[in-house]
Formats: structure tokens, sequence, C-alpha cells
């Protein structure tokens, strides 16, 4: 399969869970049961992983990835993110290299990769699996040592999608907080449309803010 195939794929799989997201119920966050108590000293988080994808479809259906959108998103949605969470008492440092651990990191993404897919797909729909929604549990293995090494509390895993047609343009995130075991203690995914995207400052700040909405504050 060519890669412009591949890149048609994963837009048009992205594309269907977003349309999800944009008709989902109010409660668009999920939570682990034991979140509460799990969670209670989270003080400093690592960002993980911030993936951000940003499309133009051609009025010929050509989907092009904009690689410079990519860069611009993923900025605006780290400065926003830092922003949100500082606002509710939280520390949060982006990850930096190290060698001693990024074969684990590496692994620990690829595994959230299929995680994340499963999270949308049978908690939101459209394959929606009522008792997985209701007990919410997820993991992708211990990172304990990652924590240990970035001086951190919990995990945060960020992934965004930007995409533009004939002006229109439509994007979502999806933010997920991982405590020491790898479980994934709350998700949440929101969309935003006929705004600027995440290549906006403005309208990435204003959907971060609606994913964070939910999230309790440090003490809260």
């Amino acid at each position: 399969m060519s890669a412009k195939k591949k890149r048609i794929l994963l837009f048009l799989s992205c594309l269907s869970i977003s349309l999800v997201v944009f008709g989902c119920a109010p409660q668009a966050y999920r939570i682990h049961p034991e979140f509460e108590k799990r969670a209670r000293n989270f003080n400093t988080l690592g960002l993980m992983l911030c993936d951000v994808k940003a499309y133009e479809i051609t009025g010929l259906g050509v989907v092009e990835l904009r690689k410079g959108w990519c860069t611009t998103g993923k900025e605006n949605l780290v400065s926003a993110l830092v922003e949100g969470l500082r606002k509710k008492n939280y520390r949060i440092k982006p990850l930096a290299k190290d060698k001693e651990i990024e074969e684990e990191i590496a692994e620990i993404e690829a595994v959230y990769g299929a995680v994340n897919k499963s999270i949308q797909l049978h908690t939101y729909g459209p394959q929606l699996f009522p008792e997985k929604k209701k007990n919410f549990e997820y993991s992708l293995g211990s990172v304990e040592r990652i924590l240990q090494k970035s001086g951190t509390d919990s995990l945060v895993f960020v992934r965004g999608l930007d995409h533009v047609l004939k002006g229109k343009e439509e994007a979502f995130i999806s933010v997920a907080f991982v405590d020491s075991s790898g479980t994934i203690l709350w998700y949440c995914e929101k969309g935003i449309q006929g705004e600027g995207g995440l290549r906006d400052p403005e309208s990435a700040s204003k959907l971060v803010e609606n994913v964070l909405a939910s999230f309790p504050g440090v003490g809260g």
C-alpha cells in the first residue's frame, strides 16, 4: 500500500471517530473507578506524547498532510495545556530526551496508540461497548521508571486532529492521564467546529479548556 493511500485511510479512520465526538453526550470524559484514590497525590505531570496531525482536503478530495500546520498545532496545544493545568495548580514538564529510557518511552507510546484507538472505538463509538464505558479500565503497563527519571507523578498523553475542507476547519483532541502502574485514570476527547482549529492559539486554548473543565484541580 502506498504512503498516500495509508495517509487517506488513517485520516478517514480519525474522521469517523471525530464525527462521533462532535455528536457525543455531554459527559465526554471517562474515569477509572479508583481515580480519586490513585490521583490524589498528582502534582507534577510529565508530557509524554503530544502528536498532532493536520490535513487539508482539496476540492478534488485529495488529502494532504501539512507538516507546518502540524508543528503550529502542536505548539499551540502544548502551550494551552501547560496554562490550563497551571490554573488547576499542576506543574507540567515535557519529557526531555534521555537515552537510558528512550526505548522504553518508544514502547509505551506504541502501546498507547493501540489503547487510545480501543478507547475511542469502544467507549465513544462507533463500536460502543457499554460495559467498557461504565467500568473504564485500561492500562499501558508500568511507567514507574519513566516517572522516576523525569521527576514526575503522572504522565499525560495528548493527540490532536485538524482538517480543513473548503475553508471550513474542524479539530478534536484527546487527553489521557496515566499513573505509575500505567493505568489510564482519566481520559477525555472533544472537538470544535467552524473556528480556527489547532492552528489558532485562541481556538486551541478554548478546546483545551473545554477538555480540562471536568478534570479535578490539585486538592479538588
